[in-house]
């Protein structure tokens, strides 16, 4: 009796579908928050703060290890731990805080889609708000099926990458930002440093990751902690590498000519150096980032509402509710760059509530049993929580003039 070997493209086929939810976490690293902050270290410093942001995703890598962690441990996600054992004040303040981030991360991105819009399409800019509130609800609606969703998530990533490898290349910086990987703040910027560590670190990802990691395939729980983390290493890092792009290059074409106002600024500036195309490959890869982040906060925010209060609010109707503060900052016509980068500061002074709750859920051994941390990572977890804590004082120090 013989046996047929297994195709060789099978194993290739299952590492790429254990990817799927790395690639969906990913994508909150690359959200038009992200685009806002790193447009304005560039620009106002150089790339002076190109450390902050691969500090930033060594936290998150070693965050998101957690939630992993948690999610295959128990087999629930962050928020329905957290709904199951609060009581109902803990619960509310939780659901205040989730609703604090939901709302900052949701609005960055919806604001990235219209802006997207309006710098490829011109006009005028209700009708791009019309466009994207269009497309970000169509994105919702057929973004159901796990598979497809992270293929739709890769191919958008995809996009992102190459209009930055193409702008990092056309600006030739040299090794020029090499020397931003030295630690050093300069005089006020602590709250850009606070912005780009609440972009980086974005808290809705761990309630997401403790949920997505369910997607993969059943293994043995040590072995699937493994494969989510060599996962989550491989597609973070690629969005690291994403952000250090858009700094660059920001700090290639701006640097000294003060942070942008709006996003068209923003793009016009890259025009001279880089050329017309770059204006357009721009958009281009900032709608990508506004679509494929629309669709994975929505299902962050489906897993924090729905663990927090047991009960699941239709997806649409909730993220229409979040569209409205965002057209209204768009019509009164605020800094755009400034409105993104003040989201991510937000998210930055909430994210040490995820991480402590995140701590004390992993350190629970009736909860965790044997994946419980060790001591030495609740340490280390401690003191990225300290850090996180100090970061943020430093910051609201610096901006009310204490």
């Amino acid at each position: 009796m013989t046996t047929t070997a297994p195709a060789p493209t099978a194993g290739v086929s299952r590492r790429l579908a254990a990817m799927g939810p790395a690639f969906i976490v990913a994508v909150g690293y690359v959200d038009p928050g992200n685009w806002g902050t790193d447009i304005a270290a560039g620009a106002e410093y150089g790339y002076t703060l190109l450390w902050v942001l691969v500090l930033a995703n060594g936290i998150a890598l070693f965050l998101q290890y957690l939630s992993a962690k948690l999610g295959i441990a128990t087999g629930s996600h962050l928020a329905e731990l957290l709904g199951a054992r609060l009581g109902r004040t803990g619960r509310a303040i939780a659901l205040a805080a989730t609703a604090v981030i939901l709302l900052a991360t949701e609005v960055a991105e919806f604001l990235g889609v219209v802006l997207a819009l309006h710098l490829l399409l011109g006009g005028p800019l209700v009708l791009s708000i019309v466009l994207g509130v269009v497309l970000v609800l169509t994105m919702l609606s057929v973004a159901s099926g796990n598979r497809a969703l992270e293929r739709g998530i890769a191919l958008l990533l995809g996009v992102i990458a190459a209009v930055f490898v193409v702008q990092v290349w056309l600006s030739d910086p040299g090794l020029t930002p090499f020397t931003g990987l030295a630690p050093s703040l300069p005089p006020g910027a602590a709250a850009v440093a606070v912005a780009l560590m609440g972009a980086t670190v974005m808290p809705h990802n761990l309630f997401l990751h403790s949920g997505v990691v369910h997607w993969s395939r059943p293994v043995e729980r040590s072995a699937a902690l493994r494969s989510a983390m060599v996962c989550a290493a491989i597609a973070l890092n690629g969005a690291l590498l994403i952000n250090a792009a858009i700094l660059i290059v920001a700090a290639a074409t701006r640097s000294g000519a003060g942070v942008p106002e709006t996003i068209g600024e923003a793009a016009l500036s890259l025009e001279p150096a880089l050329g017309s195309f770059s204006v357009f490959a721009f958009g281009i890869g900032l709608l990508a980032a506004g679509l494929a982040s629309t669709a994975t906060s929505g299902i962050a925010g489906q897993f924090a509402i729905e663990g927090l209060t047991r009960f699941r609010p239709p997806l649409l109707a909730r993220r229409c509710a979040t569209l409205v503060p965002a057209v209204l900052l768009l019509l009164v016509g605020v800094g755009e760059v400034q409105a993104l980068m003040v989201s991510q500061l937000v998210l930055g002074l909430a994210l040490p509530l995820v991480i402590f709750a995140l701590i004390r859920l992993t350190d629970t051994a009736s909860l965790m049993g044997e994946m419980r941390i060790r001591p030495v990572t609740r340490r280390l977890a401690y003191c990225v929580l300290g850090f996180v804590v100090i970061a943020d004082i430093r910051m609201l120090l610096d901006l009310f003039g204490g």
